[in-house]
């Protein structure tokens, strides 16, 4: 069976519990104590895991690439690097050299994607995480060695847990 058929449905219902899950248990569990950066940066790796499950990215109407002016609706994203929100409108050509580049990419078509249905385009509401979906040995798992460099330097609560603070 190809990927995208029968268990796209079941990955799609599971993707969806898992972001359901997402905002009340952590904001019970400490969420304070856990940073925005890895809570965006969790998202992100799970946004990334499911396009590549489910055969690809979701089929937009706007520019997405950060090589060309975006063209779609506007709102703020969550930049690890500048540690802020940026607006989606903003020139991306940074983005492209950006070790995060392929993660930050798909949590940006999923925001862009929520935007054009008018939905909250906001990655982070109503997302609930357990202690051990932001450990680093989680957060870490499978990023390439610049990935993993580039993302304790940006989220130093992951560098200590490596170690490395």
């Amino acid at each position: 069976m190809a990927i995208g058929d029968a268990d796209t449905g079941s990955c799609r219902s599971r993707f969806a519990e898992r972001r359901t899950a997402c905002t009340s248990r952590a904001q019970d569990r400490g969420a304070a104590q856990r940073s925005k950066v890895q809570v965006v940066f969790y998202l992100l790796h799970t946004y990334i895991e499911h396009a590549i499950k489910s055969g690809g990215a979701m089929p937009l109407h706007h520019n997405v690439d950060p090589k060309f002016p975006y063209d779609g609706p506007d709102f703020d994203e969550f930049c690890i690097a500048e540690n802020g929100y940026l607006k989606a409108s903003r020139d991306r050509s940074p983005c492209i050299s950006c070790a995060l580049s392929k993660l930050c990419q798909a949590g940006f078509e999923k925001q862009v994607h929520l935007a054009v249905e008018g939905k909250d385009p906001s990655l982070t509401k109503d997302c609930e995480l357990t202690a051990s979906d932001l450990t680093a040995e989680r957060l870490l798992a499978g990023l390439t060695e610049e990935e993993i460099a580039f993302v304790k330097t940006y989220i130093s609560s992951l560098a200590e847990e490596c170690g490395n603070g």
